[in-house]
This record gives structure tokens, C-alpha cells and sequence, in this order.
């Protein structure tokens, strides 16, 4: 069994599932982590034996991708701002749009090398481990509800050796679901809310990408996502959509510096009422920006220091 003819045989089984070039390019993929065969080695070495071993592994791997399961969880990681990114399903998996976020604020704070930076959310830390790559001097915190997921987020920073100081936190409840005991809370918020004088610490840039996805909205979800990604990062309710978005403004009110400013990701259908939302909490220079697709899907807003005092 040669390579060639087992890639022909996987595009075809995966254009069943995916268009033609996605088909190939997640062969591609498959081929390269698995065998080795970059795109230029499949030609000049598409007529070499497969071994047996290799054949049972990406027969066993093509059964996971016909079940829809995401190439990035087959092979364990996704490429991210020029990173590499562990992800398993207690992540999502980093989308290009969320790459848009991260380029806009890296471009924003070009002349601010030192901040003071929160990521609400972090998932497989995506966001915070590239911020930090790219703004170096930066002191960056990042939380999550989920012990798995920051598990995952700290991995990456390892891999890709940076510091990032890592917390689980509710955003929702202040920590009610996610820490065992009262005391165990208390040094939780100590340790991010609060600096070694015991004045509440500010930050510079808080940042976040919530879930955002109604229910209603999950009968347009790719079937991947919906039977693979984890639900508690993806979906809302209908009745009370913007939940996590009136979370993080009401703590930005109290941790962001006079000159700080919060960066969200959204989505569109909602980008009016969060307008209303950020204005009615002291928030002034409020910008929203669109994504490669054209579609309102981030606002940035200043806080006025009236809201801050």
C-alpha cells in the first residue's frame, strides 16, 4: 500500500464530510504529523510502502474524522498567531477571528510595551499566550471556570515558554462553581483582584471572547463543533444572551486604570445593546470593528474615569 494511493483513498472518504479542499488540506495535515510526508515529500516519495502499523493508526484516526470529530483534536493541537496550541475537547478550538482580536490589540499597543493585562476566559490560553509573545513585557493574568481547560492553558504557556499568572474564576458568580472551600475563594480573588499594598489591582487591557452563541443559533452550527467542542465555552441562553458581557463590564468598572481599555469579542447580533450596555456603565470611546467576513465582531471601548472612581 503506498502512501499516494492511501492519501487518494483518505481525500475521497473525507469529501464526503468536507468540501474538496478542505478534504485535502486535513489529509495533508494528517499525513504530515503522522508520516512526515509534507506536500513535497508525498511527490517525491508518494510510490514508497506504507507500513503496516502507520496504515492501522490513520485507518483508526480516518474512523474519527468520518465521525466528525475536528482534524485539531485528532492531532492534539491547532496553529494559532504562529503558535503551536495544544487542544483537546475541553477547549474550543482558536478560530481566525479570535487571530483578528489579538493582531487589532497588538497593533493598538505597539508604543505600550508594559501592561498590566486580564484575559477573562482563556480557554487554551490562546489569546493571553499570544498577547504575550508579542507585547513580552507584558504581565498578563488569565482565568477560566474550568480546571480542565487551564490545565490545557498551561501546557501551552509551557510550550511556548511564557509566564502567564493563571487563576480559576467564575466571572459569573465570583467563584461560587469553581472553588472548593470559602478560604480556598477568598486567596483566589486575593491573588487576582487584589495587589501586595491591598488596593485593588487595575489593568491596562482586560480582554475576552465569552460565549456568545444563542441556542436558538445552534441549528446553523456545523455538526463538528456542536457534537465535539465543549458547550459551556460555545452557547447562552435566549433569554439572557449577554450574561458573561455584563460580567466582565461590571468588573472592568473596578479594575481597569483610568486609561485602560476593554477588548471583546461578539457577536454580531448583539453589537447594538452592548453599545447601550458599555455606555450605560461610564464606558466612552466605544469602537467596533468588523472581521475578515465583514461582520461587526469586536468593540473596544475606554472607561471614563468617573466610572472608575
Amino acid at each position: 500500500m503506498t502512501a499516494r494511493s492511501v492519501f487518494n483513498y483518505y481525500k475521497n472518504a473525507l469529501q464526503l464530510l468536507y468540501e474538496i479542499g478542505e478534504a485535502e488540506t486535513i489529509t495533508h495535515w494528517i499525513f504530515e504529523e503522522k508520516l512526515g510526508l509534507t506536500r513535497t515529500g508525498l511527490l517525491l516519495h508518494g510510490n514508497e510502502q506504507i507500513s503496516e502499523l502507520k496504515a492501522n493508526e490513520l485507518a483508526a484516526i480516518l474512523l474519527r474524522l468520518q465521525k466528525g470529530e475536528p482534524v485539531q483534536y485528532v492531532v492534539g493541537f491547532a496553529d494559532f498567531f504562529g503558535l503551536r496550541l495544544k487542544v483537546n475537547s475541553s477547549v474550543l478550538i482558536p478560530r481566525p477571528e479570535t487571530e483578528e482580536l489579538v493582531k487589532r490589540i497588538i497593533n493598538s499597543y505597539r508604543e505600550k510595551k508594559i501592561l498590566r493585562i486580564l484575559d477573562i476566559g482563556t480557554g487554551s490560553g490562546c489569546i493571553a499566550i499570544a498577547l504575550k509573545k508579542n507585547i513580552p513585557e507584558s504581565t498578563i493574568y488569565a482565568i477560566d471556570i474550568s480546571a480542565e481547560a487551564l490545565s490545557v492553558a498551561k501546557e501551552n504557556a509551557r510550550m511556548n515558554e511564557v509566564e502567564i499568572m493563571f487563576h480559576q474564576y467564575d466571572i459569573l458568580t465570583g467563584n461560587e462553581n469553581c472553588a472548593d472551600t470559602k478560604l480556598k475563594k477568598e486567596r483566589e480573588f486575593k491573588s487576582l483582584f487584589i495587589d501586595q499594598t491591598g488596593s485593588l489591582r487595575s489593568f491596562n487591557l482586560i480582554v475576552s471572547n465569552p460565549p456568545y452563541v444563542t441556542e436558538d443559533e445552534k441549528i446553523s452550527i456545523h455538526r463538528n463543533v456542536l457534537n465535539f467542542e465543549p458547550h459551556l465555552a460555545l452557547f447562552v441562553p435566549n433569554n439572557d444572551p449577554l450574561k458573561f458581557y455584563k460580567s466582565i463590564i461590571s468588573l472592568a468598572i473596578n479594575h481597569l486604570d483610568s486609561s485602560g481599555k476593554i477588548w471583546l469579542e461578539i457577536n454580531p447580533m448583539h453589537v447594538e445593546l452592548l453599545h447601550k450596555i458599555l455606555a450605560e456603565n461610564g464606558f466612552n470611546t466605544i469602537e467596533t470593528f468588523t472581521d475578515v467576513n465583514g461582520k461587526n465582531r469586536f468593540i473596544s471601548a475606554g472607561v471614563s474615569s468617573s466610572a472608575i472612581e
